[in-house]
This record gives C-alpha cells, structure tokens and sequence, in this order.
C-alpha cells in the first residue's frame, strides 16, 4: 500500500467479507464518496491516494458502513494517531470466559476481539477441528497465534503434560496473549515473538489501532508508519520439540514462506496441519502463487479437505485444481471477490 491509510481501508474491506464489525449494523445511513473525501480531508489534511480512495468506495459500498464507522476507521488508522502525537490510547481489556480458558480481549478489536466477545466463540469449524485432534501430552504448534485463542485452547487442551508453540509478531496482540496466560495459569507455552518465514529477514507489517489483524508484507517498503517485525524459520524454533502433534498456519498469505522453512520439522514429525488459504493475500501482498502452496501441501499429504465453516463437514480434494475449484465456490456463493479464505485439514502420507 501507498501510504497507512490505504493499508487500513484494505485490512477493513478483506475483515468485511467476514462479518466484520466495520458493517453499517442497525444504522440507515450509509456513508458516501463525500463523507470519504472529507474524512481525509478534516481528518487526515490531504487528499485521498488513489488506493485508500478505492478502498473506501469498495468498503461503503459493499459493508454499508455508517459516516460514524467510516469516522472511527479513520481515526483509527496510524496515520491519525501520528499526525495527532500519540499511539492509540489504552482501551479496556475485556475478559471473556471461554470453554476450558479465559481470554483478554481489547474493546475496541473489530476483528477478532469483536467476534470472541460478542459470541463466545472464533471459527467454530477451525475449533471444532483442534478440540477433535488434540490430546493431553500432545504438542501444537500455533503460526499466526493472533491474540492467543487456539494458543489457550491447546494449552488447555494438551495439559502440563503438552506443549504448545505460539508464533506471533505484533506486540499488540503478544501483551494480550500474555495476559490470558497468566490468567489461565498456563506454564506450557512458549512463545516466539517474530514471524515465520524461510530465512532470518526484517518484513512490514500493515495494521492500525482498531484491529488485531495484520498483513505481512513481503518487502519492508518504504513507508515509515509500517511496524518492522523480524522473520525466522520454523526448523530453528522447534528443533528440540521431542514431537509435533498439529501444527495451524494462519498468516495471511505468508504461509508458503512459512513451510519452506519448516520443512525438515515437519518431515520428521509429519504433524497434520490445518491452514489458511488466502490466494488473495498471496498473491497481492507476498507476490507468491498459491498453486505453490498447494503444490508443498499435496506433496506432504494423503489427503487435504476443505473445511466447511458448518463444523464437521468437509470435502475431501484430490489435487489442487479441485481446492481452488472450492475457493472459486465459495467467493462466488458470498460474493467475496476473490478475497474469502479456506480453512484446510491436511493429513501427512505416512502418519
């Protein structure tokens, strides 16, 4: 992205498809291309770019987001909280009470604060999936731990005989992942504060205060309100795991870089895998191709199925023209524009 308010608008519009908070939920008022142009203009002082306008028309138009929500996305960015001398102010940290564990949450989270505590729950597919694999003793391997949900979950799940791995970059998200674990009193997890690629490299990260997702980028760019993370390979994290049970890959279109430098772990302890897979983000913000990706998967697996986001039905492909066939059916049916991700279960040939 051009600048931090075009990466904002980006990161919002891809939440949308998803039921993000950003939706202009209970409000008849739906915000126009003119309420955009003097947002930038009252709150940012300059004109629109030609990528935050695109992302703003897109977000108006599909999410019917409020001229409030428009507002508050604005002021959200780091762009305003620059220009205005300070980070994002402190929100209040929410507990939620989950199945088996406690989670902090931050209030003011669109994304995946607002699902936990709004419905007590995160992809209920993807969870349904780790709570039928896991057992006590077991050890997970989390890339993409985000705040700590599925972190917490395995940790409960695995008990103080099981380890869990949590990978996450954003400091953001690191405070509240420690914050749940201490709370929960988890002692069996340990966490890795970089990002997982296929060599020791500095990338970008595109975020903003109102949300705990981030996008890695695959260069560094150029543009000074990006936070810096620093990316290490998998194979040197967990080269004295005595074993690995599951590991989840949820990186936003980082994940090939991810597995190439986790290979020779995975080949000793042929784990079953459930990961993301984004061809939007892939392609736009790694510059990879996703049929790359398939291709590192067929070659470990027996079998990978799509995961459905109704838990417990999957389908079962044969090879990747029939995955992205799948992908092809669900942005279709929710007219996601290429930007819905899969969730994929991938089980190892020889295990």
């Amino acid at each position: 992205m051009s600048n931090a308010m075009g990466g904002a608008i980006a990161l919002a519009a891809d939440a949308g498809t998803s039921g993000s908070a950003t939706q202009g939920r209970g409000s008849d008022i739906i915000a126009t291309e003119e309420d955009v142009f003097y947002a930038y203009r009252l709150l940012l002082a300059r004109k629109p770019d030609p990528e935050g306008w695109e992302g703003c028309r897109r977000l108006i138009a599909e999410e019917r987001t409020s001229p409030d929500q428009l507002a508050r996305l604005f002021m959200d960015s780091a762009e305003f909280q620059v220009r205005n001398g300070a980070a994002s102010a402190e929100r209040p940290l929410i507990e939620v009470t989950l199945d088996g564990f406690s989670l902090m949450v931050r209030s003011d989270d669109r994304d995946i604060g607002y699902h936990i505590r709004t419905q007590h729950a995160y992809e209920p597919h993807v969870t349904a999936a780790i709570r039928t694999l896991l057992r006590p003793g077991d050890v997970f391997v989390d890339v993409g731990a985000n705040i700590g949900f599925f972190a917490n979950m395995a940790a409960s799940l695995v008990g103080r005989d099981g380890v869990v791995v949590a990978v996450e970059p954003l400091d953001k998200n690191l405070q509240l992942l420690y914050r749940s674990l201490e709370r929960n009193g988890f002692e069996n997890v340990a966490v890795h504060a970089c990002a997982a690629s296929d060599r020791v490299a500095l990338i970008a990260i595109l975020t903003d205060p109102g949300t705990s997702n981030g996008q890695p980028l695959a260069s560094t760019g150029s543009n000074p309100l990006h936070r810096f993370v620093q990316t290490r390979r998998l194979d040197d994290l967990t080269a004295n795991l005595r074993r690995m049970d599951v590991v989840k890959f949820d990186i936003d279109g980082f994940e090939l870089l991810a597995w190439r430098g986790f290979r020779e772990s995975m080949m000793k302890h042929q784990p079953i895998v459930l990961t993301e897979f984004h061809p939007y983000g892939m392609r736009q913000y790694v510059g990879v191709d996703p049929l790359d990706y398939l291709a590192e998967l067929f070659s470990y697996a027996g079998t990978v199925d799509v995961l459905s986001p109704q838990p417990g039905q999957v389908t079962p492909c044969a090879c990747a023209a029939e995955v992205m066939r799948q992908w092809e059916i669900t942005n279709e049916e929710g007219q996601g524009e290429g930007r819905i991700h899969l969730d994929l279960l991938v089980k190892p040939k020889r295990r």
